[in-house]
């Protein structure tokens, strides 16, 4: 290999460093164009250079549920039920205990109100939603849109894995408060806002970031995703589609840096072996020339 040909790879290495490259991504996730660090205000660049190591596209709490990335099998879930005999997943319950309890030694009792659905409940629980509003007067498009807002289809709940829990303090339960927006007004839910990434739980469909879940505002909704990286996320005010989509990014700078590390290095042997070459070709022509 001439030495022009080497330095000319060399050279587009440089020049084309792989950003063309893409990486396989797992999800449908949003543009880092779209990412908005709403709390802390950083940079895409900023928040990829921070990301916990832990973060993990194929982190099994880190699972993406929705209706872009709909699940069509059924989830084997390992199942625990909670005091109210609501069932969650079981790799969940000692974060959820410690969760509660610290509540409680704060003045809030928590009270669990939804966890895992299978999809045949799922698609109950859609189907009754959308005929309680048609019962009311709603054509079937603006029920099934008003219940789009609030109730994933069968198979895009997050709901189907155990890791999602519906949560209410009973500072509103006593009042007769429900699943609604004005949950978020009590102090309970507040506490919850504050404290729940401490335990590994993100509020996972936030105020002002439904265009990147795809649902309004839920403030009892729950997600767990570990502790480390429901800090990350809530320290940053992230959702879960905003989270995946800077390690995909992440991953994806780390491919490019790695393949064009492995290109110059090899670029680097072959001139190393170029230059021994023409070493030698120089030392036979003075061996040749010194005998003369």
């Amino acid at each position: 290999m001439s030495i022009k040909k080497i330095f000319l790879i060399f050279l587009l290495l440089l020049i084309f460093p792989f950003d063309k490259a893409e990486a396989l991504a797992k999800y449908n996730l949003p543009e880092l164009s779209q990412i908005d660090a709403i709390k802390s205000n950083a940079s895409v660049d900023e928040l990829i250079d921070s990301i916990p190591a832990e973060g993990n596209l194929n982190d099994p709490n880190l699972l993406l549920v929705n209706p872009s990335n709909p699940i069509n099998n059924q989830i084997e879930v390992d199942l625990v039920t909670s005091i109210e005999g609501i069932p969650y997943a079981a790799n969940i319950e000692e974060k959820l205990s410690q969760l509660l309890q610290a509540g409680l030694e704060d003045g809030y009792l928590f009270t669990i109100i939804s966890g895992y659905r299978s999809t045949n409940q799922q698609a109950g629980l859609e189907s009754s939603r959308k005929q309680s509003l048609m019962a009311v007067g709603y054509s079937e498009s603006e029920a099934r849109y008003l219940t789009n807002l609030y109730t994933a289809p069968a198979n895009a709940t997050e709901h189907m894995t155990g890791l999602a829990i519906d949560i209410l303090g009973q500072d509103w339960t006593s009042i007769g408060g429900g699943l609604t927006e004005n949950y978020s007004e009590t102090a309970s839910a507040q506490w919850l806002v504050e404290n729940a990434a401490n335990f590994g739980f993100i509020l996972r469909y936030p105020q002002n970031k439904t265009e990147m879940t795809t649902f309004n505002f839920e403030p009892w909704h729950y997600r767990y995703v570990g502790q480390l990286n429901a800090q990350f996320m809530m320290e940053h005010g992230l959702t879960l589609e905003e989270y995946l989509a800077l390690i995909e990014e992440r991953d994806r700078r780390k491919k490019i840096e790695k393949v064009k590390q492995a290109a110059e290095n090899q670029a680097v042997d072959e001139a190393k072996r170029w230059l021994e070459e023409q070493k030698k070709t120089i030392d036979k022509l003075f061996y040749n020339s010194s005998t003369d």
